[in-house]
């Protein structure tokens, strides 16, 4: 299982531990994946405060009917109403982590086999892997300020330039000459 690859966060792997959550859960929607998906989103410093907020012990909790939100009611004399649904966490991990896997890490957490796909809908498709080949192309280029490109060349650096624009199209500069 995909739970079991989660990079421990300590280290400070807290984007791959999301986007893994995250994956975790598109996979297989279960308690052992809301598990993870909420202790990886608990984890984040900015979620810090995420199901507290009582000053005295909780007596009492209820599910709302369709199970999205969680009612706490404690001594302390108030009721807090808690976001659970799982689709809330599944955006604001991506919210906090702003990108997706990068070909690289998919094919270190997911494997070779499985084609690279978005975790996050929203987000383009490999930020992390658009930077690095658009520097490929644009150090392909800084070697022609001293001699002629061949063709080869800047079809080789026109092609880095296209695959990073599909993966991310706003990291992508540099190209304007070609």
């Amino acid at each position: 299982m995909l739970a079991t690859q989660l990079p421990n966060t300590a280290n400070g792997y807290y984007e791959q531990a999301l986007l893994l959550a995250v994956q975790v859960f598109k996979e297989k929607d279960n308690g052992a994946s809301r598990s993870v998906l909420l202790r990886a989103v608990q984890a984040q410093q900015q979620r810090k405060s995420f199901l507290y907020g009582h000053f005295d012990s909780v007596y009492s909790v209820a599910f709302s009917f369709d199970g999205k939100t969680l009612a706490s009611g404690s001594h302390d004399k108030t009721v807090r109403l808690w976001d659970v649904n799982p689709e809330s966490w599944v955006k604001q991990a991506c919210a906090i982590v702003n990108r997706n896997f990068s070909h690289k890490e998919w094919q270190q957490y997911m494997g070779k086999d499985q084609p690279h796909e978005k975790t996050c809908p929203d987000l383009p498709k490999d930020t992390l892997g658009a930077i690095e080949l658009s520097k490929q192309a644009r150090a392909l280029m800084r070697e022609w300020e001293w001699r002629k490109p061949t063709k080869d060349e800047i079809e080789q650096a026109k092609a880095k330039f296209a695959q990073a624009r599909e993966w991310d199209n706003k990291v992508v500069w540099g190209d304007e000459g070609l």
